[in-house]
């Protein structure tokens, strides 16, 4: 993986989505200005999705 969109990998995910509604699992969310607090918590074994938030101020 590249980070560049894969076409063919998003029309899949698309196709197995459908129309049903998913919930994503967000394990702990960051204010942008915490982005290296993320980063290390990244470091650290983390299971789970980080949030990375640049409007709204996160409670740690």
């Amino acid at each position: 993986m590249d980070g560049e969109p894969d076409r063919k990998l998003i029309a899949r995910l698309v196709t197995l989505l459908g129309d049903d509604p998913f919930h994503v699992h967000v394990s702990r969310a960051f204010s942008l200005g915490d982005a290296a607090r993320a980063d290390a918590a990244l470091a650290e074994h983390h299971l789970g999705k980080l949030a990375l938030l640049s409007r709204r101020k996160v409670e740690p």
